[in-house]
């Protein structure tokens, strides 16, 4: 990636995260109050004649008072799993999640079809394109949307992802 490319990524970055700020948190927490995270398989299907069932894999975070209004959707860009989002080195320094939890954000963390803890479909059975990976994150968004992860339905879902060209 160019180095004007992460500038303008690291700005869009930084620019969403001001704008999730404005979203009406449940409360702002001090970093060092931990938030409560939980595992869940989401069902999908890679395709809308529903004959693809899979399950997308990922990790429900919620902030020290409990579920916000607004959860961020973090997708990982190409290969990279839900650790993208919550690094477990020095997590104060490099996690994305346990910053967003400590301002009191819920996130939803995912590993997309094909990597992680999410389903891998066989090999020449289905090709995992970007129209099936969007496919799949509009059920996941539907999912929070409605109450379909952990009973409780978010008001707002904002998607963060990265692009890794």
């Amino acid at each position: 990636m160019a180095l004007h490319q992460r500038a303008i990524l690291l700005f869009l970055l930084v620019l969403l995260m001001l704008s999730g700020m404005a979203l009406e948190p449940r409360a702002a927490h001090a970093a060092t109050q931990a938030g409560t995270c939980q595992s869940f398989n989401v069902p999908v299907t890679l395709d809308d004649d529903l004959s693809t069932p899979a399950t997308i894999y990922g990790e429900l975070c919620n902030p020290a008072g409990g579920p916000s209004h607004t959860v961020q959707l973090l997708v990982p860009g190409g290969t990279y799993g839900h650790i993208y989002w919550n690094f477990p080195y020095q997590p104060q320094n490099y996690s994305y999640v346990q910053a967003l939890t400590a301002a009191g954000y819920s996130t939803f963390n995912i590993d997309r079809i094909g990597t992680g803890r999410s389903s891998h479909p066989p090999i020449g059975l289905l090709t995992v394109s970007m129209v099936t990976n969007a496919y799949v994150i509009h059920q996941v968004v539907y999912a929070l949307r409605n109450g379909n992860i952990a009973s409780h339905a978010f008001g707002r879902v904002l998607l963060a992802s990265v692009d890794t060209k």
